[in-house]
């Protein structure tokens, strides 16, 4: 009867810590879905008001969410990104004609997907790496580091969106007219790896990985509290 009573608490207590799990899981998308959605949202107001370009806000969630929670998280808070980036290329295609170039998941989805997979991927092997070393570090030493491997995988994870972003609307445009402006290769490389990717990656190198330090801070002290692994 003993250890019939101790593996039903057993069972009840890890049902319980899974039913955490996901309940935990379910509130970080859904507060990633919203960030991802507000701040998208922010990029097209600020271009409304006179900004040549939009940036895409909306990774910088997608980008947190991977290196904290995990490659899960990013794929999907990227997929995410992605249907909020087709939506804006529905209404937008109706007034200007290149935006209906994005409508198609091979465009604004896949790699946005991808971006945060990257991300996730490079940040969970480098942490991995750190982990491994036997070199002693004070607590501000870890999170330098931890900065520098949040900073290279937000880097990893932008080139990776505008490699394939630009590759697969390049694919479906290039060589076509709108309202006089033809798409190729020179343009892509002017009017948006010049000014979009570059200020994103000064931008998103160091906003990013400040988040993801100080969560994964907020996160240990609530494990530390808690007595979990």
């Amino acid at each position: 009867m003993l250890f019939i009573f101790e593996n039903i608490c057993i069972i009840t207590f890890m049902n319980n810590v899974e039913n955490h799990k996901k309940n935990k899981e379910i509130a970080t998308l859904g507060i990633t879905l919203a960030l991802v959605v507000v701040l998208q949202a922010l990029a097209e107001i600020i271009q409304k008001f006179g900004l040549p370009i939009s940036f895409a806000l909306g990774l910088i969630p997608v980008f947190v969410c991977g290196q904290v929670y995990g490659v899960k998280f990013g794929a999907i808070s990227g997929g995410v990104f992605g249907l909020v980036s087709l939506f804006i290329a529905l209404i937008y295609s109706g007034s200007i004609p290149m935006y209906a170039v994005a409508i198609n998941p091979l465009v604004s989805v896949l790699p946005r997907i991808l971006c945060g997979t990257v991300c996730a991927l490079v940040y969970k092997g480098l942490s991995k790496a750190a982990a491994k070393s036997t070199k002693p570090r004070t607590e501000k030493q870890k999170r330098a580091v931890n900065f520098a491997i949040g900073c290279f995988s937000t880097i990893c994870g932008v080139i990776t969106n505008t490699i394939l972003f630009l590759s697969m609307f390049l694919a479906f445009a290039h060589g076509k007219n709108y309202d006089g402006l033809v798409i190729n290769f020179k343009w892509l490389l002017s009017s948006v790896v010049a000014i979009n990717t570059v200020v994103e990656l000064c931008l998103f190198a160091v906003i990013v990985p400040s988040i993801t330090v100080v969560l994964n801070i907020i996160e240990n002290k609530r494990q530390d509290e808690n007595g979990e692994i």
